[in-house]
């Protein structure tokens, strides 16, 4: 009698500490993007919170996202230690790269230590000192201080980290393309992250030379092979950010044979038509011109580029935020 009465509270306090899992360390298994979405819709006090999809960037548009983000940190609309809300950060490639560093709230101005760090290992890859997948491991290893890691993994800044990445059965990269992303939420410690951040990253073979990498015992690469690149988040109180516009956005920049290739990498980059909130084209300066042969070449950028492109990413960010701030006015009124 007495052991079935310790294996029934036994059952009782798994089914609550499964329920707190997005909160606890304790908890290692992924989630799927409706849990937090459902999560989100259960919580009163996210009501007014605002949840972030970062799309992945590659070589090209990674200093862009930092330059977004940083927007984000300036706007105060992120939350902070204080706030009863959580924002909710998931990403995808260079995406789960800058949701970390706004989950640690690093500084992401342009002159700031991750812009810096980001600079010294792009030259060491164009210089041909490193491979590209050594350029984020590198970054992680030097920015990520034990504070930072702490912010994570107990949610200090009330901001809740996801990281994407998909499963390639028997090392498959077909069978990769078809499988469903996967979110993880809660982290061991520093090399945990790491490795998270490293699996979401992996381009295969542009990486390190492997087609995949491993975590937690399993063969991963970026989430962007499925033909997603970005999470596609559904809700009043979320904003999918992506390197690539809507298809019926208009492309005033651009000239016919642009526009048709916009389109194409649009539709071929978002398999589940999911709806774009900002883009790089919010900026009015950015266009197909600004790419050169680093970009051919899949190589990072070099500093006055890079820095160029943070700019953008900023200036995408305003204008994104002057048309949330009117949509919400508009709500308002009505």
């Amino acid at each position: 009698v007495i052991m079935n009465a310790l294996l029934r509270r036994e059952v009782r306090d798994v089914v609550r500490r499964s329920q707190a899992s997005f909160g606890s360390t304790s908890s290692l298994t992924h989630h799927k993007v409706a849990d937090i979405e459902r999560m989100v819709a259960n919580n009163e006090d996210d009501d007014d919170a605002l949840h972030f999809s970062l799309s992945g960037t590659g070589p090209a548009f990674f200093s862009w996202m930092v330059g977004f983000s940083h927007g984000l940190q300036q706007s105060g609309i992120l939350s902070s230690a204080s706030s009863k809300s959580t924002n909710h950060l998931m990403g995808i490639s260079g995406g789960s790269m800058c949701a970390t560093l706004l989950a640690a709230d690093f500084d992401l101005s342009s002159n700031s230590d991750v812009m810096l760090c980001g600079q010294e290992q792009s030259d060491r890859c164009r210089d041909g000192k490193q491979k590209l997948g050594m350029l984020v491991s590198n970054m992680i290893e030097d920015l990520l201080d034990d504070t930072a890691v702490q912010k994570i993994m107990n949610n200090n800044t009330r901001r809740k980290l996801h990281i994407a990445m998909v499963d390639a059965p028997n090392g498959s990269l077909i069978k990769a393309y078809n499988q469903h992303i996967k979110l993880y939420s809660n982290f061991m410690g520093k090399e945990d992250i790491k490795n998270a951040v490293l699996a979401s990253t992996h381009i295969p073979y542009f990486a390190n030379g492997d087609a995949t990498t491993m975590f937690r015992e399993k063969e991963v690469l970026d989430a962007g092979v499925t033909g997603q690149m970005f999470i596609p988040t559904k809700g009043k109180n979320f904003v999918n950010v992506n390197i690539f516009p809507p298809l019926d956005y208009t492309l005033a920049n651009e000239n016919l044979f642009g526009q048709y290739v916009v389109k194409i990498y649009s539709q071929l980059n978002n398999k589940a038509n999911g709806t774009i909130h900002a883009h790089p084209y919010l900026a009015k300066e950015f266009g197909l011109h600004i790419f050169g042969l680093d970009d051919m070449l899949v190589r990072p950028l070099e500093k006055d580029e890079a820095l160029r492109r943070h700019h953008l990413g900023h200036q995408a960010f305003l204008s994104w935020f002057e048309l949330h701030k009117s949509s919400q006015i508009g709500q308002s009124d009505c």
